[in-house]
């Protein structure tokens, strides 16, 4: 077993959740946490991490149950050994990653990406992405402060991936702390 805080375990990208057992061939329910279902479609092998620990598996077995994806691991072979997969958390490796329609893009790369209003004030630098029910929330590092904005066409009408730029609308109430 490995510990997940090496640089190799960079290199991997949270793609869903076990949730439940399927069936009596150790097969596993999936929940998603990538809006392209297609990063299941070709998957060879996953890293699952339960707790501190990390285990590398082959995935056997692939198919969808509305909408949701249904694995199967080499090993696992009955509702028991599938019980002890339950609440791990499923990743793969960056080079795994399909390749998205033009425009679109993954959250990760986003990172360290100039924030700056339309008006050109500089607000920050991306620093993270939360994932929260209502909409996705920009988290910019304001030198040493924290400024989250939600992440919607209204308030982020522009992104520059190949300048790596996110303009927000010029609303600084949005980024300074009153």
């Amino acid at each position: 077993m490995k510990t997940f805080n090496n640089s190799e375990d960079r290199e991997l990208i949270l793609i869903g959740k076990i949730v439940k057992v399927r069936g009596i061939r150790g097969q596993v329910k999936v929940y998603p946490l990538t809006d392209f279902l297609e990063q299941f479609a070709n998957l060879k092998s996953v890293t699952i991490r339960i707790g501190d620990s990390m285990e590398d598996y082959s995935v056997t077995g692939i198919m969808f149950q509305r909408k949701l994806p249904i694995l199967k691991f080499q090993g696992i072979d009955n509702p028991d050994d599938a019980r002890t997969l339950i609440g791990g958390e499923i990743y793969f490796k960056r080079s795994q990653r399909i390749e998205l329609p033009e425009d679109n893009f993954y959250f990760d790369q986003l990172e360290g990406f100039k924030v700056v209003s339309t008006a050109g004030e500089e607000v920050g630098i991306l620093v993270d992405i939360y994932h929260l029910p209502a909409s996705d929330v920009l988290v910019i590092d304001r030198d040493g402060a924290e400024a989250l904005i939600p992440f919607v066409k209204a308030l982020v009408p522009e992104m520059n991936l190949e300048e790596r730029i996110i303009k927000v609308v010029d609303m600084p109430s949005l980024w300074t702390a009153e």
